[in-house]
């Protein structure tokens, strides 16, 4: 392998894009076998239905689909300074773990958006994104098996960036700091961290982890190299940023809790590294709101998604909990006490929506006019019992003595034949395993199931770039600060938006901040133990 990497390497540009062109068509090759076969030998409705021979088919194109990510950044040198073979390796690893949960880990909410993708039917219930992506790339060809391992790339891709670019920012030379992000993401991937899991994992909460780190790796570079960059280097990179935000946004509601610190992020490095003037770059920093609204709306008029007012949620929990709460609320809401079942004191539980519609409401409770009144005058008449039912259900995702759905294994049962592949059964069962031993120690769970601790880092790292920002009025503790507020801004959004217990919920906000800590960690070591 070393020798003919060596002899591509030695070749002419020319002949290098050559070899880059003939790879490409290789995978178009592939794809039209795989569906060819499989109006042959299967339904053709392009489904995994032709056994081995289509897995195969697909590991083919998912090793030429490495074998041209590798040409291309040999042909085109994108960093000189950069190693290719942390690239290769990380390809490698995330091939791997593609190859052990293929096609994709499923929930019933994953199914639903499945669905949704195959009928071209969307509703809001879950932000549409991730089905109009789904069905664009269906339409091209591909299914859930190619996108999942594109989000695994850019998964462990997205851990290694963030970890390298906070590294350099550290003041560690560029090619330590590349081993440093390819060390990180080891650690994470196996055995402490359900990282791999999440990878392969068809869920909302999975895209804003990639989301969260790409964007923040982005952020640090931008900041870190803005006033050396051309300005088309700089503001195509900058577009991306925007790009990844709103799509961020997107993904799941809550998010849109960190918008105003991606507002912020981006004027401080235009203002203060970029050198623009502040007005201009408040305007261009702007942009970001008018791109969000813009994409909702556009989503909703061009792809005709159904409304299904996924705030009655937050709602129906507030009402009924706070009656719960306060039993003599019940005459001050009407509404709400006309659709309590007798047993709803004792089904009804803060922040778990199950228990609610299963046990504690009837089928009529659901989103309408009379409930939003209801809902605002409540908070508007008892604010304190309000806020205590929200830290109620909020505390259920903190508690460190209970992780609730740390990962998700298996696809749950559907009607489109997706099932995870046998080949790879013994090493799922060994992971899973694994991460029980990693449960049943008090030390290695708190680390890795517990989201409390950390918050209580992100809050000591806020406090510390403040504390030194007050004393030496270095932008960069400032940078600092505001970086670590869009983990914390998302930790807090479920403090108004806890509808379950899922570990996942804040996980996009705790493996970022588990990857600025790892890279951050070398820094305090005097001596790096790897070779350049």
């Amino acid at each position: 392998m070393k020798y003919l990497l060596q002899k591509f390497i030695n070749r002419s540009l020319r002949e290098k894009r050559l070899v880059l062109v003939g790879l490409l068509s290789l995978l178009l090759l592939l794809r039209g076998a795989e569906y060819a076969l499989d109006l042959l030998l299967g339904n053709g409705d392009g489904y995994i239905t032709t056994g081995i021979i289509a897995f195969s088919l697909t590991l083919l194109y998912a090793i030429g689909f490495l074998l041209s990510l590798l040409a291309f950044v040999l042909t085109f040198r994108l960093d000189q300074k950069h190693p290719g073979w942390h690239i290769g390796l990380v390809s490698l690893l995330c091939l791997g773990v593609w190859l052990i949960f293929y096609p994709g880990g499923m929930s019933p909410d994953s199914i639903d958006q499945y669905r949704q993708a195959v009928t071209r039917t969307f509703h809001d219930w879950h932000p549409p994104i991730m089905s109009l992506l789904l069905a664009g790339l269906m339409e091209v060809g591909g299914d859930i098996e190619v996108l999942m391992l594109l989000q695994c790339l850019l998964g462990g891709f997205g851990v290694y960036m963030l970890a390298r670019s906070i590294a350099e920012m550290s003041g560690i030379a560029p090619r330590p700091a590349s081993c440093l992000g390819l060390i990180t993401f080891s650690i994470l991937l196996y055995p402490l961290s359900p990282l791999a899991h999440y990878l392969m994992t068809f869920w909302k909460d999975t895209w804003c982890a990639i989301e969260f780190l790409w964007i923040l790796a982005i952020a640090v570079r931008l900041y870190s190299k803005a006033q050396r960059l051309s300005p088309l280097a700089f503001y195509s990179r900058y577009s991306l940023f925007i790009v990844l935000s709103t799509v961020l946004l997107l993904t799941r509601h809550n998010a849109v809790a960190v918008l105003p610190f991606l507002v912020l992020m981006s004027w401080f490095i235009l203002s203060y590294q970029r050198k623009l003037p502040v007005f201009r770059a408040m305007i261009i920093s702007l942009s970001l709101i008018l791109l969000y609204i813009g994409a909702t709306i556009g989503q909703y008029a061009l792809f005709q998604v159904e409304r299904r007012h996924p705030v009655q949620q937050v709602m129906a929990l507030d009402l009924v909990g706070m009656i719960v709460q306060n039993p003599a609320l019940r005459e001050e809401l009407p509404y709400t006490s006309r659709h309590l079942t007798p047993e709803y004191m004792d089904a009804y539980q803060y922040g778990d929506i199950v228990s609610l519609y299963e046990d504690a409401i009837d089928d009529l409770f659901h989103y309408s006019r009379e409930m939003i009144e209801e809902y605002r005058r409540a908070i508007q008449t008892f604010p304190l019992t309000w806020l205590v039912v929200k830290w109620r259900a909020f505390y259920e995702l903190l508690r460190p003595s209970r992780i609730y759905k740390w990962f998700h294994m298996g696809i749950s049962d559907n009607p489109f034949g997706l099932r995870h592949n046998e080949l790879f059964q013994p090493v799922r069962e060994a992971l899973r395993i694994r991460m029980l031993i990693v449960w049943h120690n008090p030390i290695l769970r708190l680390l890795s199931g517990v989201h409390l601790v950390w918050i209580g880092i992100t809050l000591g790292g806020i406090g510390g770039s403040m504390r030194v920002y007050w004393r030496s009025r270095s932008p960069d503790a400032l940078f600092c600060a505001i970086l670590l507020s869009l983990p914390l801004t998302y930790y807090g959004s479920y403090f108004f938006a806890t509808t379950a217990w899922d570990f996942r919920f804040m996980y996009p906000a705790t493996l970022s901040v588990q990857v600025i800590t790892l890279a951050y960690v070398w820094k305090w070591l005097k001596k790096i133990p790897i070779a350049a």
